[in-house]
């Protein structure tokens, strides 16, 4: 079963130094991501068997980004590794869908902290941002299209 761009697939031989887990020990220490680490748990387990109350997805959502917003007040954390890893999985799993405006903002977002950070080439997290930006399309790649998302 594929999960998400960090996750391969569900075993049970996974090691603390694990590929597919290797990204746990950041949002433990990183308020932001874990919220979204809860996000993508919820997503993945509704997707699995449909959750009684689908809005929780949307409570995980708002508190994601209500914790989010408050470290962007820190001009360091506002464009870290994991602030990227973030705004990717607010885009990649885009909660309460089809709005537009939502996820261009958070492509523009994504795209502002990468030109903020000098490039794929300054970013950490064992490459997980670089493989995360590699699986969301936007104006990060050569291919992209301003307004490819328009009406």
């Amino acid at each position: 079963m594929r999960l998400a761009p960090w996750l391969s697939y569900l075993d049970d031989s996974l090691t603390a130094t694990s590929p597919r887990i290797s990204w746990l020990p950041y949002a433990v220490h990183h308020p932001p991501l874990f919220h979204a680490t809860l996000l993508v748990a919820a997503v993945h387990l509704n997707r699995r068997q449909p959750l009684r109350d689908a809005s929780v997805l949307l409570r995980l959502k708002i508190q994601t980004i209500a914790v989010a917003n408050e470290s962007m007040d820190n001009a360091s954390d506002s464009i870290s590794d994991q602030m990227m890893m973030v705004a990717l999985i607010l885009l990649y799993f885009n909660v309460g869908g089809d709005d537009r405006e939502e996820f261009v903002i958070h492509l523009k977002g994504i795209h502002q902290m990468l030109l903020l950070r000098g490039g794929v080439r300054n970013l950490g997290m064992d490459g997980m941002v670089k493989n995360w930006l590699g699986v969301c399309h936007g104006p990060w790649q050569d291919d992209w299209e301003e307004g490819a998302f328009s009406r």
